[in-house]
């Protein structure tokens, strides 16, 4: 079973209507959940439902994390691929892949592109929850992941009181993730979904859209 896609959405310019588009392209089979973070414009909510056979969630307030907790907790399933409303599907996915376990978006080493700021929200919230930062972590990037259900509800245990409030904490939740998930075993540096979309846009299977959407 292919899993079910969950799209964060916090919509400005209904770039996501493009997202869900190429998402019923490349992966016909899955699911669509959309999320709504409080979008100032949500007449788009409309059109994700009866044109793409989105199911809504509005009333996220806590972003990406917020929306996977969210989707999660209304709709179970056996997997789900968490993505942000500013990546667009290139291709289809091999079905082998789909079937992993976890695999995040993409992975950066540690600390990489943080300030201080960051590194002290994320070394308070791992203290709490008694996780020892792995010297070789990496970083979920956007949040974004394919995880299979089983794995998703240990991972969401572990980190049960962090509860991102702003874009420091949604900054922070990216190495919280990848800590945690290098606690459970998988480092995901060793488990990526692609390469190279962050730093150069050059993803195998998405491409993420900067500021200046067109």
């Amino acid at each position: 079973m292919d899993p079910s896609i969950v799209i964060c959405s916090h919509n400005i310019d209904d770039f996501v209507l493009r997202s869900l588009e190429k998402i019923k392209t490349y992966s016909p089979k899955s699911e669509i959940i959309v999320v709504d973070s409080n979008s100032p414009k949500k007449d788009y909510l409309n059109i994700a439902e009866s044109t793409y056979g989105a199911k809504i969630i509005e009333g996220n307030s806590n972003y990406e994390l917020g929306a996977w907790r969210l989707a999660a907790n209304t709709y179970e399933r056996d997997s789900y691929l968490f993505l942000q409303d500013s990546v667009l599907q290139k291709k289809s996915i091999p079905p082998e892949l789909l079937q992993s376990q976890f695999l995040a978006f993409e992975a950066l080493p540690q600390w990489k592109g943080c300030r201080r700021v960051h590194i002290k929200g994320t070394e308070n919230a791992l203290e709490e929850a008694e996780i020892e930062i792995s010297p070789d972590f990496h970083m979920i990037c956007g949040s974004m992941m394919l995880i299979k259900n089983t794995l998703w509800k240990q991972l969401d245990e572990c980190i049960p009181n962090f509860v991102p409030q702003n874009k420091v904490d949604s900054c922070n939740s990216e190495r919280v993730l990848g800590i945690v998930m290098t606690h459970l075993g998988f480092n995901p540096g060793n488990h990526m979904l692609q390469r190279d979309s962050w730093s150069r846009n050059n993803g195998e299977y998405f491409t993420k859209i900067w500021k200046n959407r067109q």
